[in-house]
């Protein structure tokens, strides 16, 4: 099957307390555009249209409101008390249609188009892909139908991720761009961000 047959998704999980951080990881500039708008025109120039945002309910309020649904096809407001896998559900239920889904963290700010295009170009077509710099595995992820509808099918939401894909082969996709590892969690992470060293 030919990638142009395959209809891809992205689920962006944001739906923590952001407390290391202290203020939306997302919603925090990168040059002239915020991070978000930075993924979003990422996946989008990779021809990703089918994008899901699962974010804190308390950062979707107000002026946040209004700039997220101006921008976001699909938006999921979670209670961050409820936890990471409740909001991947949550996020993954808003993509029934597509037979491939990338899984995008908040805290990893530098997925790039050519390491979505490198990714979808080559998925595992009933397991998972991961990016790896050097052989380390990094974000995003993409996760084939079968996994999606495992996740969603799975009783409770005390599970862990990585357990669960550790059942599905896996392929994995080598690049050239360290930023795949990067993870973006205090205002130190975000000032060496910006200073061009992490």
């Amino acid at each position: 099957m030919k990638t142009k047959d395959i209809r891809f998704g992205a689920v962006i999980l944001a739906g923590g307390r952001s407390q290391r951080m202290g203020v939306p990881k997302l919603f925090l500039k990168a040059g002239d555009c915020t991070i978000l708008e930075n993924l979003l025109a990422e996946y989008q120039e990779a021809g990703i249209h089918d994008i899901c945002l699962v974010i804190n309910r308390w950062f979707c309020v107000g002026e946040w409101e209004h700039y997220l649904y101006n921008r976001l096809p699909y938006i999921v407001r979670v209670d961050p008390g409820m936890g990471r896998f409740h909001s991947l559900r949550a996020g993954l239920r808003r993509m029934p249609d597509t037979e491939q889904v990338f899984l995008q963290n908040a805290d990893n700010p530098f997925t790039s188009r050519t390491i979505i295009r490198q990714m979808a170009a080559s998925f595992h077509p009933a397991g998972r892909t991961h990016v790896t710099f050097q052989g380390k595995k990094g974000h995003p992820v993409l996760i084939s139908k079968k996994i999606v509808q495992r996740l969603i099918a799975i009783p409770g939401d005390d599970h862990n991720l990585r357990d669960i894909l550790g059942g599905y082969p896996e392929h994995l996709v080598e690049t050239a761009d360290e930023g795949v590892l990067v993870n973006m969690n205090t205002p130190e992470d975000y000032a060496r961000m910006l200073a061009g060293h992490a």
